[in-house]
């Protein structure tokens, strides 16, 4: 397969050094997560990271965050933002024309890519999808004129550095299309969204020999809730790319080196593991001898929350996000701690919640922090600690130098304080000189202004969906422009904002004749209370303060429909393989169904998809199955919960099916 080539546009010198000049010493704001399509062992680079691409904007500092709702094509991002995967800062990805952006050149067939990982998040699954025949590349890129043509699903785990998929570039493709890649992180309700632009040209290549395994794999490592294998590397003329390894004939991950751990087994079970390699031209090798694995009884530990990471740093709040702790026992709480660098850390919240916005911070200041997960038996794991930095005040006083010289009056910051100079004096280099009262006073940073009040009121209201809440702010189609800025909170914890024309954290109706709706969907219960605040500063910045404008309690009726708890059609269990049969349109709807033999979890199916199992459909009949050892007299249940896949429910999940196995 030949390397992919980037098409470049004719331009002069001029332009060319301009462009290089502007790369070379342009700011890049702090980025700490989390990847894209491209880097050295990829034969494709993504839109964002092509850095030929001119007009990026901030997208081009930090290529690795686009980020949005996970749940692509059924949920996701809208329609013409799909690109940016609706991050208003990202908008220029929007933007779409024939000849708008650079093109990778490659040919139908089989192609190769690999994600360059900031922060690798625990992985469910990659997907990619491409423009159909007759796509028009003039018109905003819409899930319509999108088609799935490769899926590679993953354990669970965090994936590898340098991990080669392979597509295959149907053979009705020519000229400009567009390939999107999509990385659905397992922990979290996000993914991560890549739109690779793509010149398909030529006949496919022709492979060499497939790879040759030259070993078998062996279980280094067997607990109750993992098993991780290693085996010998294989060989290649061509290059391995990578191994696939299949528990009980179902893929569980792909890895670039010779080890894998499956965390999704369970206590007392056995399991059959194969392994294959496969190289760059997607040829994979024989299989390996199979290797037999019997987990031990016992409960899972309690293991950290994963992927710590900022979704976003303004001058006084940093936005923290993480994968939720899995194993333990009875629901999950995490306590968030912060420091300052060379100080202790001080707990400032315990939610149940993975997210987090940390406001009231110190502009220009790096802070660390640390999650700690905590079991119903006192158990407690922690995740690894990262430092976030606030963004600079460019108005504020510059930092404080030892060596400085400086005048009566004189304001300058350190460490997040600032200071105001009770006379004047020239520095030394002695670090402790702004800690003596003589010289400097600490003083508080003065008050945000708030914004004039707009001319159109919001509306907020609540409408049921299944045991969650669609939140809806409605605002006048002449107000929206110039609207304040309001924030929704949901039992006090931030959901959304509008202001001045943008929204934050939502989609925009604007279907209704003289108003703009902006609505988001959130898990509720009855009694929930959600707030709209007018709330001074800007979107980004910190959310403390404001007023409560109008309180919505979530209707006692809120909750399942009468055709969601009927939506089980059987379960049966054959042939070492666990199915159950679902009603193919509240399958689709965003009911999350949960299987469980003996109270342990196996899978299940949320809004269209099925984490870690498969699914065929009949008619108007989903069956989604998974190969699992059920032993005869264990009892199957199916529970309508709350939540995406990967966190808890907010309600006590409702059992809607059982059955016993003979």
């Amino acid at each position: 397969m030949r390397r992919t080539k980037m098409r470049t546009r004719a331009v002069g010198a001029g332009t060319a050094l301009t462009v290089l000049g502007a790369l070379a010493v342009g700011t890049a704001p702090t980025a700490w997560s989390h990847g894209y399509v491209g880097g050295e062992e990829s034969g494709l680079v993504a839109r964002a990271a092509m850095k030929e691409n001119v007009g990026l904007g901030d997208v081009q500092y930090e290529p690795q965050s686009i980020e949005g709702r996970k749940g692509f094509p059924e949920a996701g991002p809208a329609d013409g933002q799909l690109a940016s995967a609706g991050n208003a800062r990202f908008a220029e990805l929007d933007e779409q024309s024939a000849d708008r952006w650079l093109k990778n050149e490659i040919s139908p067939g089989r192609n190769t890519l690999s994600w360059t990982y900031t922060a690798p998040h625990p992985t469910t699954k990659w997907e990619y999808f491409m423009t159909k025949p007759g796509w028009d590349p003039e018109q905003p890129l819409q899930r319509s004129s999108l088609e799935l043509i490769e899926t590679v699903v993953h354990d669970g785990t965090r994936p590898n550095q340098g991990e080669a998929h392979v597509v295959d570039v149907p053979a009705d493709r020519s000229g400009y299309h567009v390939i999107y890649a999509v990385w659905t992180v397992d922990d979290t309700a996000n993914a991560f969204y890549n739109v690779i632009d793509v010149d398909v040209a030529g006949d496919p290549v022709e492979a060499g020999d497939p790879p040759v395994l030259t070993g078998d794999p062996t279980a280094s490592g067997v607990g109750s809730d993992h098993v991780t294998l290693e085996w010998p590397a294989a060989t290649s003329d061509s290059g391995v790319a990578g191994y696939e390894v299949q528990r009980d004939g179902a893929v569980v991950g792909r890895t670039t080196t010779t080890t894998l751990t499956d965390r999704d087994v369970l206590p007392g079970t056995s399991y059959t593991y194969t392994v294959r390699a496969y190289d760059r031209a997607g040829q994979f090798s024989a299989p390996s001898a199979p290797v037999e694995v019997t987990t031990p009884d016992g409960p899972a530990a309690l293991r950290p929350p994963t992927g710590l990471h900022s979704m976003g740093a303004t001058t006084s709040t940093i936005d923290l996000m993480w994968g939720a702790a899995q194993g333990g026992t009875g629901a999950v709480t995490y306590e968030v701690s912060r420091a300052t660098l060379g100080s202790a850390f001080t707990p400032v919240t315990t939610t149940t919640s993975t997210r987090f916005e940390d406001t009231g911070l110190a502009p220009g200041t790096t802070y660390q922090y640390v999650v700690t997960a905590r079991d119903a038996s006192g158990a407690t794991a922690a995740s690894d600690s990262v430092q976030i930095a606030t963004r600079p005040d460019p108005t504020a006083p510059p930092a404080w130098d030892p060596f400085g010289v400086y005048r009566i009056g004189d304001r300058v910051t350190h460490e997040g304080q600032l200071y105001e100079a009770v006379q004047s004096y020239t520095g030394f280099g002695d670090p402790n000189w702004i800690h003596a009262l003589s010289l400097w006073n600490p003083i508080p940073w003065p008050e945000e202004e708030t914004t004039p009040p707009a001319t159109g009121e919001p509306v907020l209201s609540v409408v049921g969906d299944q045991d969650a809440a669609r939140l809806q702010v409605a605002v006048p189609t002449e107000s929206y422009g110039t609207l304040d800025r309001f924030i929704v909170r949901h039992n006090g914890e931030y959901v959304m904002e509008l202001h001045g024309g943008r929204h934050f954290y939502s989609t925009v109706d604007r279907s209704v004749e003289g108003s703009v709706i902006a609505h988001t969907t959130v898990e509720a219960a009855p009694g929930d209370t959600i707030e709209l605040w007018r709330t001074p500063g800007l979107p980004g910045q910190g959310s403390a303060g404001g007023t409560v404008v109008q309180t919505v309690v979530v209707p006692e009726d809120q909750g399942p429909t009468a055709a969601a708890l009927a939506a089980v059609r059987g379960i049966t269990v054959a042939g070492g393989r666990l199915s159950v049969a679902l009603d193919a349109t509240q399958f689709a709807e965003k009911n999350r169904y949960i299987v469980r033999v003996d109270g342990e979890y196996a899978f299940e199916a949320y809004a269209g998809t099925s984490p870690s199992a498969a699914r065929t459909t009949s008619g108007d009949t989903v069956h989604v199955s998974r190969s699992l050892a059920v032993a005869s007299g264990s009892t199957v249940t199916v529970t309508l919960a709350t939540g995406t896949p990967g966190q808890p429910s907010s309600l006590a999940p409702r059992e809607i099916a059982s059955h016993v196995v003979d």
